[in-house]
């Protein structure tokens, strides 16, 4: 949840807080976030263009496709790639994020370097019940997946307001 986010985010060192801002608000794979390169970012279009090869998955339902980022997510993903920052590994990444969610009370269960990708997901669902199709597309999903996975997660009003008015604002308008 929003809340959850922000009690994570208030005990991260800006390394991390740029980093998972950027890893939540563009929704990608860890290897599409690893291989992430400033030529994918169409800033005056609000979104990240993946060439084919972006996405190492054998079962990557597009080979390439158009990631639609929120006003919030534009900023993050300016903030990431001009920030000397690289993504931690795996390993590093996971124990520091578990360390982070202790420390913040929100606990550690569910939380690993794909957990920002899947938050993503059910939020926009959640906010976006007429976007589905462009959902999946801008996730990499087929409907399926969209249907199976992240439909009918119930979070509170408050919560999901929140998304719609700080995480969320303008996802996948165009200019």
């Amino acid at each position: 949840m929003p809340s959850e986010y922000e009690k994570l985010r208030a005990v991260m060192n800006q390394k991390y807080q740029i980093v998972c801002d950027a890893m939540l608000l563009t929704g990608l794979r860890p290897v599409e976030f690893e291989r992430m390169e400033k030529s994918w970012y169409r800033a005056p279009r609000r979104c990240l263009e993946l060439p084919i090869g972006a996405c190492l998955k054998e079962k990557c339902t597009y080979k390439e496709r158009t990631v639609l980022l929120s006003l919030p997510g534009c900023d993050a993903v300016d903030a990431y790639l001009n920030s000397d920052f690289e993504k931690p590994g795996k390993v590093s990444m996971r124990d520091t994020l578990k360390r982070y969610a202790i420390t913040s009370g929100i606990g550690d269960d569910g939380i690993t370097g794909k957990c920002f990708r899947k938050t993503l997901d059910s939020w926009l669902v959640a906010c976006y019940e007429s976007r589905y199709p462009s959902i999946a597309a801008s996730m990499g999903h087929d409907i399926e997946t969209i249907l199976t996975h992240y439909l009918g997660i119930a979070f509170p009003m408050a919560e999901t307001e929140l998304m719609k008015t700080k995480y969320l604002v303008e996802w996948g308008m165009r200019l």
